[in-house]
């Protein structure tokens, strides 16, 4: 009896996959053979390849699709699929880009005047999708009402006006790209010139 014999072959394709953290990723790894192909997934790490291991957070389907459960920063990387029978073996990568909110940015004072604070930042790491804009945040001495100014992703600096002389004030910075806000710097405090008013309980 005449048996066919086809080496392994993926029919799914590789590239590039960009999706945002903590969602459900599946990387498709389809493949044809006779005998059928056994699969197996590896993830690039610095100059070794570590095999894919099912967990609760990835599976790898009977289909072959590794399925990525809750996806952080640390998932990203090149994962390549290797379908393997006696004939033969094929392989695919495919590159995971995990969108993280942005790191903190870094914030501090540049003048101040009787009336006005002048902030310069330097943005943190944008998490894989560009930052769409700022989120500044600022309280008047000893109270905990903050008030939000947003501004442009261009800007890298900003000026506070129409501030009482002589008060202290906290000022914290947020960056935001498509997946939400990042990490708030850390909050400074800055005066303004003059005599204050009486203190604010």
């Amino acid at each position: 009896m005449f048996v066919c014999t086809v080496p392994a072959k993926i029919l799914s394709f590789g590239g590039t996959v960009t999706t945002p953290w903590m969602k459900e990723v599946r990387l498709p790894c389809s493949s044809v053979g006779e005998p059928a192909p056994t699969i197996k997934w590896t993830k690039d790490s610095e100059d070794s390849a570590i095999p894919v291991t099912a967990d609760s957070q990835r599976q790898i389907l009977s289909n072959g699709t590794l399925v990525l459960r809750s996806v952080k920063a640390e998932d990203s990387g090149y994962y390549t699929c290797t379908a393997t029978n006696t004939l033969g073996f094929d392989t695919i990568i495919v590159n995971l880009m995990v969108q993280v909110p942005p790191d903190q940015p870094r914030l501090t004072v540049s003048t101040t005047s009787t009336s006005s604070i002048t902030l310069a930042w330097i943005p943190g790491d944008n998490g894989g999708s560009s930052i769409r804009g700022f989120v500044l945040q600022y309280s008047v001495d000893n109270t905990e009402e903050w008030r939000d100014v947003f501004i442009s992703s261009s800007e890298r600096s900003f000026r506070l006006d129409n501030l009482r002389c002589g008060t202290w004030y906290k000022v914290k910075l947020a960056a935001k790209n498509s997946v939400g806000s990042g990490r708030i710097s850390e909050i400074i405090e800055a005066k303004t010139h003059g005599r204050g008013e009486s203190r604010v309980q």
